[in-house]
């Protein structure tokens, strides 16, 4: 019989998902790098350098003496013009690392000063037989020979998460298709100044997660002028993004956001506080939430509410010490909504 037999899609998917390990010289792994053949800063991946030089240095000689740690993870993108490229999934940091040293941009800083030959050298300064060795050390990765949807990237990561620690941050940056992280990025980039402002508090992705919590502020009190609780979980706040009604954000509504959001880090840089009290959510979210209790369709910002911030929150004190309380923002919204009323 020629009858042709039905594939399960489900078995189909799952047959071309499947990860293999493969091997590549640094060397080898360089050489695609620069032939664009390897991506390894696509949208769900933190684009900078988080760990020290004493890090990546003890990363290097742990390749070369052949004990790699752990297994970068890839899939397979098709371009339009029929080429491959793998694009980087997981253990970016770990291949960053020693590209970043095979160009020269740190100096080789092992804490137990081994090899003696490297220590204190860019990799042009040290032996060409150790030069060798690091080109010629072997990393093991993991490819799918396929193209994961975003959709498939993000349930990747959120599996990973059970077992390591990942911030709100970069859980929310691995939904990146999602029309809120889009905007949310696009404030970002609109306005240098409010990344400017979380510099050195929000190590990774703490700049993406505070701005999508201001923008769940604004959200909760748009829905609900009267309520107070304007502060949510890391896990809630994950689940109000994936389950994110996109006809909210409309082009009133981004306008409002990004007219409140900018005047509120305004006021933020220009007040001389103590530490970097004035980046925490606790501190900022009552501000966005008295704006967006005070604006209205023709005022997205009232005057009184910015100059009222501007003279109580000069006070460090203004505020009682929150000691971990989970209804801080919850009661500091309330004591600054209650002052206002009264000035």
């Amino acid at each position: 019989s020629n009858t042709a037999v039905e594939v399960d899609p489900d078995l189909y998917l799952i047959n071309h998902r499947r990860f293999h390990t493969q091997q590549y010289s640094v060397g080898a792994l360089r050489d695609m790098i620069n032939r664009s053949e390897v991506e390894l800063n696509p949208p769900h991946q933190r684009n900078e350098s988080i760990h020290n030089d004493v890090w990546k240095s003890e990363l290097i000689l742990s390749n070369i003496v052949g004990m790699p740690l752990g297994e970068p993870e890839f899939d397979t993108k098709r371009m339009s013009n029929g080429t491959t490229v793998l694009r980087s999934l997981d253990g970016k940091q770990r291949i960053t690392a020693v590209m970043l040293y095979l160009n020269n941009e740190f100096k080789y800083n092992h804490p137990k000063s081994i090899p003696a030959a490297m220590m204190g050298k860019t990799f042009d300064e040290i032996p060409p037989v150790w030069q060798q060795a690091v080109r010629n050390a072997q990393f093991h990765i993991k490819v799918c020979d396929s193209e994961l949807t975003p959709d498939e990237i993000a349930y990747h990561f959120r599996k990973k998460q059970q077992s390591a620690k990942t911030t709100p941050g970069e859980k929310l940056n691995a939904m990146y298709h999602n029309r809120l992280i889009i905007f949310a990025y696009q404030l970002l980039s609109e306005n240098a100044f409010v990344s400017a402002c979380l510099e050195g508090k929000a190590r990774r992705k703490g700049d993406l997660e505070m701005v999508v919590r201001m923008i769940h502020a604004i959200h909760v009190l748009d829905v609900n002028r009267e309520k107070t609780k304007i502060d949510t979980s890391p896990k809630k706040l994950i689940q109000w993004v994936e389950s994110f009604d996109d006809s909210w954000l409309t082009r009133n509504q981004t306008r409002k956001i990004a007219v409140i959001i900018v005047e509120t880090f305004g006021l933020i840089s220009d007040m001389d506080l103590r530490g970097s009290v004035k980046l925490a959510k606790t501190f900022i979210l009552p501000i966005v939430g008295l704006f967006m209790y005070h604006s209205t369709a023709d005022e997205l910002v009232n005057a009184g509410v910015s100059e009222f911030v501007s003279s109580v929150l000069e006070d460090e004190d203004y505020y009682e010490d929150v000691g971990g309380s989970h209804s801080a923002t919850k009661d500091r919204f309330i004591q600054i909504k209650q002052n206002f009323a009264e000035d």
